[in-house]
């Protein structure tokens, strides 16, 4: 037995009012200027896209019926944008938590500290959808992080016992983990963006960009963190008594 389904969703909000407090839903809400108007984009409850498949099989055997059943769950990564995190507030609204990223034309816009301008455009190159935005404020949301494959598998068999039975269940989540680390594995970015680029103010009337927590000195760049419990293989044993 097998079915399989396909789910498109497009979600666009103002505000998601994702925290508990009036003050913190204004002050963490990403704006690309006044962020008393902030504009309609992609609501971080965007799915977009998902795809499920599940198969079952029956296997015969005496007085012990048992199945074998997967299931496939792949979907679009959480939408997400790059920011600026700063002391010096680049939009003058107090909050320095909310400032959305300029992305420059040419490395010739920005001034690039604790670092090159060439290591800057490598990071911003890592997501082409980035690049879109060149010569503009990112909007919020603009970009997906990465697609996610999950495999489950069960397994159940119904033991008579006496007049009655029990039933045995084996489960492992994300199964092919067990096979491969590198599959299965979620990557993200907390709070749905990334904010490794400081600003530091203008110099010479150009913004000025640190890139030190791209740790820009080994050239590596941590673009995505991976989920680690989301992404570690599970099994879950479980028996029920039918009386």
């Amino acid at each position: 037995m097998a079915s399989a389904s396909y789910l498109f969703n497009h979600a666009e909000a103002i505000m998601d009012g994702t925290s508990s407090q009036a003050a913190s839903n204004w002050g963490y809400n990403l704006t690309p200027g006044n962020p008393n108007d902030t504009p309609l984009r992609i609501s971080n409850y965007d799915v977009r896209h998902r795809i499920n498949v599940s198969m079952s099989y029956q296997v015969n055997v005496p007085h012990v019926p048992m199945t074998l059943s997967l299931f496939y769950n792949g979907q679009s990564g959480r939408p997400y944008a790059l920011t600026l995190y700063s002391a010096t507030d680049i939009n003058g609204d107090g909050r320095t938590s909310n400032d959305l990223a300029y992305i420059p034309r040419s490395m010739d816009e920005v001034v690039v500290t604790k670092g090159t301008p060439e290591q800057l455009a490598s990071f911003l190159a890592l997501d082409s959808c980035v690049n879109e935005y060149a010569g503009q404020i990112m909007p919020r949301n603009a970009c997906r992080q990465p697609w996610t494959n999950q495999v489950d598998f069960k397994w159940a068999a119904k033991v008579p016992f006496g007049t009655r039975s029990v039933e045995l269940e084996f489960s492992i989540y994300n199964f092919l983990n067990m096979f491969n680390k590198d599959w299965g594995n979620v990557l993200y970015r907390s709070n749905n963006y990334n904010s490794d680029i400081r600003y530091d103010g203008l110099t010479n009337g150009k913004l000025t960009y640190n890139i030190a927590s791209l740790n820009p000195t080994s050239g590596t760049w941590t673009q995505w963190y991976t989920d680690d419990f989301r992404s570690r293989w599970q099994a879950q044993f479980g028996a029920r008594f039918r009386f």
